[in-house]
């Protein structure tokens, strides 16, 4: 076929293809999946084309190539040129005996071969350029998956995929894969194949395949867990600055009185998700923090609070993130038995070393990453005692949570078939919880307790917009919504240490959550001056 007629062939199926996915996307498809095409120059089926020149001693030369084939392993590229080289010189041998003759048919063949491949793959990357022209005008969602770049690697190192040959078949020539079994005479058991029959790739690597496709899938909700993350922060340095609020309301400081407070606090998450999130993730936070007395009922301050966290969402899924949060906070004290307390933060997030792991067939690859974020919030608590004697008061309590927070997209650093990059998330929480409390003052130790039913108004869902760097197309996936509701029982205590210095410590756990089992806890000291 002349090469003007080939490209012109190529650009129109190219430009149908991308057609037709548009077409879908308009009919409402969500998500098209749209794999590149492998390159048709590293196929069996060439070298069957390249022999069929051969006239009358076709068939014999096939038999003698892709049995020469099915002999050799192909460890790397070099490997599989060298060996597809050996083999035509075999299918030169069923032609002439004599070495001259077959030596000169066997260069002319190898010519053909090189030539062929070339042209063949320059087709195949034009095609798959020119849908990519296509597709980036499509409006939805369209998930590229490059398996031409796959196969390109798969060739590069097939033992990393389990692969022992990639440049015979396993089925006999002439038979497709469709009517081969491993009973069928001229099947070959020897190796381990990429190619099944003289286009199609082996059971295998059709596996390999859909692991890479469902990685590719999946990254976005992957990646969504990076939102979720700054949530610990923000509780940690809430959970020291309660500790502090709740031993003032008890023993508060005098008008025109100092007050700092510092504290270590943590937290345990065991996930209870599907693959995608079945990990844990683990936070230890340090706060410090100062107020001033503003009157003998009123107090104000700030903080600051700094976390290092690793987090292991998945098995497949983790990373590391560093965060500094400072915040201004007030409480009022009421009428004797009410109280309210405010605080408003903000927090600087860096994710460094994200790490995600996919798996192909035997083999498993890492795609590297780092990304920035910020999260902005505020909180509103309050409470009534209701005295039960000189040492112990309970009674209601209720508070209102708002956090914004903003993870900037990244892209991954390799630039393999598998690297991805992927958009900004935000992620707006607004909890409100209502509950009960129990509190105690001037002992050697004041014990607390407090349950509380807490309901996520806000977002409980993530939605992450992913593609492959190698590709200017797009889809965006979303994660399932969280649990709304669940329960906190938080028990504590303050001890003084002196006149002016008090210790604190509190824990709490998380029931009634189908997402998750949390565990938190803190413990510090405050003094006044």
């Amino acid at each position: 076929m002349p090469p003007l007629a080939a490209r012109q062939i190529v650009d129109n199926s190219a430009s149908a293809a991308a057609s037709q996915v548009s077409r879908l996307l308009d009919a409402g498809a969500g998500t098209v999946i749209v794999p590149t095409v492998p390159n048709v120059g590293a196929t069996p089926a060439l070298l069957q084309a390249i022999l069929q020149v051969l006239g009358p001693s076709a068939q014999p030369a096939t038999a003698a190539l892709f049995q020469s084939l099915s002999t050799t392993t192909t460890p790397d590229r070099a490997a599989r040129e060298q060996a597809i080289e050996t083999a035509l010189g075999e299918a030169a041998g069923q032609i002439s005996s004599i070495p001259l003759i077959r030596d000169a048919i066997a260069q002319q063949l190898i010519a053909a071969w090189q030539l062929l491949s070339q042209e063949a793959a320059a087709l195949t990357d034009r095609y798959n350029q020119a849908e990519e022209q296509g597709l980036v005008t499509a409006r939805g969602n369209i998930a590229r998956v490059d398996i031409n770049g796959l196969f390109n690697e798969v060739i590069d190192n097939p033992g990393l995929y389990g692969l022992t040959n990639t440049a015979g078949m396993a089925c006999p020539p002439g038979v497709s894969a469709m009517d081969c079994t491993s009973s069928t005479t001229g099947f070959s058991q020897s190796q381990q194949y990429l190619f099944a029959d003289r286009l199609h790739p082996s059971p295998a690597v059709h596996a390999l395949i859909a692991d890479y496709i469902q990685s590719v899938l999946n990254a976005p909700l992957q990646v969504a867990a990076l939102s979720q993350a700054p949530s610990m922060l923000v509780g940690d340095a809430r959970n020291t600055l309660d500790g502090h609020l709740q031993q003032q309301r008890q023993q508060p400081a005098s008008a025109g009185e100092f007050t700092v407070f510092g504290g270590y606090a943590g937290q345990q998450r065991d996930f209870r998700g599907d693959s995608l999130q079945d990990g844990d993730a683990t936070s230890a936070s340090g706060t410090v923090g100062v107020g001033y007395q503003l009157t003998d009922h009123w107090q104000a301050g700030a903080m600051l609070s700094t976390t290092s966290q690793r987090q292991d969402p998945s098995s497949r899924f983790d990373y590391r993130l560093r965060g500094n949060l400072v915040a201004l906070w007030s409480q009022l004290n009421y009428l004797d038995r009410g109280w309210i307390n405010a605080d408003a933060h903000y927090a600087d997030l860096d994710f460094d070393d994200i790490e995600r792991q996919i798996r192909l067939g035997p083999a498993t690859r890492t795609e590297k990453g780092n990304s920035n974020g910020k999260v902005l919030g505020m909180r509103l608590q309050t409470g009534w005692d209701l005295p039960l004697g000189s040492y112990v008061s309970t009674g209601p309590v209720a508070s209102y949570a708002l956090d914004y927070t903003q993870v900037d997209g990244y892209k991954e650093e390799g630039n393999s078939s598998t690297s991805m990059r992927f958009g900004d998330q935000t992620l707006h929480s607004q909890i409100g919880a209502v509950g009960w409390r129990i509190d105690s003052k001037d002992l050697l130790i004041n014990p607390w307790a407090q349950v509380s039913y807490n309901h996520q108004f806000g977002d409980s869902d993530s939605a992450v917009t992913a593609g492959l760097k190698s590709t200017r197309t797009a889809f965006t996936r979303s994660s399932d919504s969280s649990d709304d509701n669940w329960i906190d029982m938080a028990v504590g205590a303050s001890v003084p240490l002196g006149t002016s210095v008090n210790a604190f410590a509190g824990v709490s756990a998380v029931t009634g959550n189908s997402d998750m089992h949390q565990v938190t806890w803190n413990v510090g000291l405050n003094a006044r001056f």
